[in-house]
């Protein structure tokens, strides 16, 4: 640190869009830096925050400048690359640098006396590299040849569940380690990335680490460590991932880009791909997103000519496509003169592959036995005294329950307004298929993969694994079980509603729902043999466009993009969302009108679209009421966002969200 320089600029991990300046003791002075976590006195507790930067003078009396408590790092645990990573991070997601900062780094990174090895090393020779087949070489040779140049560049790889895209990869990084440079590997979830770790522990031994938050504090730490002094070249993680600090960074890959858990729910709301596409301005390194079903932002900037489109058709065993039906549960409804979970056509289907000793997999997208429960007598229907919302009815526990703050109840047998005996379940959930296809089938063994279920990735790869192993004859399961789970292919897949998917409030449910039904219909391709999907619907008109066209993603990119395009959504224009949240419900609409005032001056300069202030689709959450703004804008609009989110950030009873390209 140059002489003279007395003060530090801290940032603290707090919504707090400034830096504090503390006084540097003179037996700190050569221990302090750019960089460094420091402790720091903060309200009652103290804190611990980043030094930024440093000055020789401070707007504040010299007296009122409180002093640094300790500074907790031997050396900066950020590099310069990733230093001004969280800057852009800052900047284009409208968070404090110290939450930028704080996303950036692993949760309880505390240096530790005490070392373990950073890796997990494969005893035995390592795999043998099989060959590529053309289509793949082609892919392969355009990759290498941008990492071989160091040309940085983005690579969109789209192919079906197994024709050989990991296969690829593994072979790219293999030639970026050649050049001796380092590659990222993420996944959406930590149960795919233990699924796929083993394969890449066969393939690079001790140059693989895995980095993600089912790791001790202990061992994160020793992994971080490690990765900053060169010592792992193959990263495996899951979103946070992305800001391993790898030296000599070649690839970053990003397996099924599209997925919704690269977008960080919390402060920061940061993008993983997003992220990679700034480390690659920033560090020189080449992207590669890959996709069975790519997000139609991708697929725009290769029609733009930004990113480079690579395609693998074929599937290895060779299968076959299966066969689709369409159930109009309309009809259902007025055959069987009532709702019933299982049309005629899909319980017969069900009859016939178990008899046959096949594997049957149910998909419904809500858990629970009963998704609301009213009263026929007065019409009220129980609700969550914190939420918003109606409580779910989960049978094997007794009890009504929240699925946003899992508040709990006992369930009632009698109405709790009018103190009647007419209270009726009604609504679907995953709960109560289960019962009742042990009621129509009492001999199958029948397993359910659910939150309820599944707490943790483990629990949930155990219940993936006995499906696949055949332990199992029927699943039932909502969006966890979208993945593939038998290599061999699944003799009949059932879509029980595919209407709780596209009737969402949400420019992106088509979207959605296409992926949700091309990744089940994969699941039903079959080497010997042909499989069946059927759907059922009360939209057989959409939803029949949606599955015709799931094995052509052209067709459903076109027609998509059109309505996009008229609207002037991503990927034709930049969004932001805005929440308003707090106790009194007076303050928090007017704080989103007042708000929106100040936009409104903006409007005409920046070419903006208001959508709101409204409500929010659930409107009160956890105690707070919510309402919110939407901004469509033609470019991003960060740097003028922030002036007016410093004069509204003034009011402490209304909390202000900014949401930068939500999902």
């Amino acid at each position: 640190m140059k002489k003279g320089l007395l003060y530090a600029q801290v940032v603290l991990p707090l919504p707090l869009d400034r830096s504090f300046d503390y006084l540097i003791p003179s037996s700190l002075m050569k221990k302090v830096g750019i960089g460094k976590r420091v402790r720091v006195p903060f309200g009652k507790e103290g804190k611990v925050g980043y030094i930024v930067g440093f000055s020789s003078r401070s707007p504040l009396p010299p007296k009122s400048v409180k002093p640094l408590g300790m500074v907790i790092d031997e050396e900066p645990l950020l590099d310069e690359r990733l230093f001004e990573l969280s800057k852009r991070l800052r900047d284009y997601y409208l968070c404090s640098w110290g939450e930028a900062l704080e996303a950036m780094l692993p949760t309880s990174l505390l240096p530790r006396k005490r070392g373990i090895p950073f890796s997990s090393v494969m005893e035995g020779p390592l795999e043998t590299v099989p060959s590529l087949n053309e289509e793949q070489k082609r892919s392969f040779q355009e990759i290498v040849s941008h990492v071989a140049q160091e040309r940085p560049a983005t690579f969109l790889l789209v192919g079906p569940e197994g024709s050989g895209k990991m296969e690829l990869t593994l072979q790219v990084i293999r030639t970026c380690l050649e050049k001796e440079r380092s590659s990222i590997v993420l996944f959406p979830e930590i149960s795919l990335l233990r699924r796929e770790e083993e394969r890449f522990r066969r393939r690079f031994g001790e140059k693989v680490c895995s980095l993600h938050s089912q790791l001790s504090p202990l061992k994160r730490y020793e992994i971080w460590m490690s990765l900053k002094k060169g010592n792992g070249r193959v990263v495996l993680g899951v979103r946070s991932a992305v800001f391993s600090p790898v030296q000599q960074l070649g690839l970053i890959v990003l397996y099924e880009e599209g997925d919704s858990s690269y977008k960080q729910e919390e402060s920061p709301r940061y993008h993983a791909r997003q992220i990679a596409l700034m480390r690659s301005e920033l560090e020189g390194c080449s992207i590669l997103l890959e996709s069975s079903v790519p997000s139609l932002e991708s697929y725009a900037e290769v029609e733009r000519g930004r990113y480079v489109l690579l395609r693998l058709s074929r599937t290895f065993p060779e299968k076959h496509p299966p066969s689709i039906r369409i159930v109009d549960m309309r009809e259902e409804l007025r055959d069987q003169k009532r709702k019933v979970l299982f049309s005629k056509e899909l319980e017969r289907k069900i009859a016939e592959v178990l008899k046959e000793k096949g594997q049957v997999l149910l998909f419904l997208n809500r858990r629970g036995f009963s998704t609301f429960i009213h009263c026929r007598k007065c019409g009220s229907t129980l609700r969550c005294p914190n939420c918003s919302i109606s409580l779910k009815y989960h049978f094997e526990p007794k009890r009504l329950i929240c699925h946003y703050c899992n508040v709990q109840e006992k369930a009632p047998e009698i109405c709790p307004a009018c103190r009647e005996s007419y209270l009726q379940y009604s609504g679907v959930g995953t709960e109560r298929v289960e019962s009742e296809i042990h009621r129509l089938f009492p001999e199958a063994r029948i397993g359910r993969l659910d939150a309820d279920v599944a707490k943790s990735a483990r629990s949930q790869e155990e219940a993936l694994t006995s499906f696949r192993r055949g332990e199992v004859d029927l699943l039932v399961g909502t969006q966890m079980v979208v993945r593939e789970l038998v290599p061999q292919g699944i003799p009949l897949v059932g879509i029980l509603s595919a209407d709780t998917l596209l009737n969402r409030p949400d420019f992106r449910s088509a979207e959605r729902t296409f992926g949700v039904l091309s990744r089940l219909m994969s699941q039903a391709a079959r080497a010997e043999g042909t499989g069946e999907v059927i759907i059922q619907t009360f939209s057989p008109e959409k939803i029949a466009f949606l599955a015709d066209t799931s094995q052509d993603y052209s067709a459903f990119y076109q027609e998509e993009i059109r309505s996009r395009k008229e609207l002037g959504f991503p990927p034709f224009g930049f969004l932001t969302q805005m929440t308003f949240s707090g106790k009194k419900e007076e303050k928090v609409t007017s704080l989103s009108n007042s708000f929106k005032k100040s936009l409104n001056r903006l409007k005409q300069k920046k070419r903006l679209a208001l959508l709101g202030p409204a409500p929010c689709l659930v409107y009160q959450l956890k105690g707070e009421y919510r309402w919110q703004l939407l901004i469509k804008s033609e470019k991003p609009i960060g740097e003028s966002l922030r002036k007016i989110l410093k004069r509204s950030q003034e009011s402490r009873a209304v909390k202000i969200t900014v949401d930068v390209d939500p999902l």
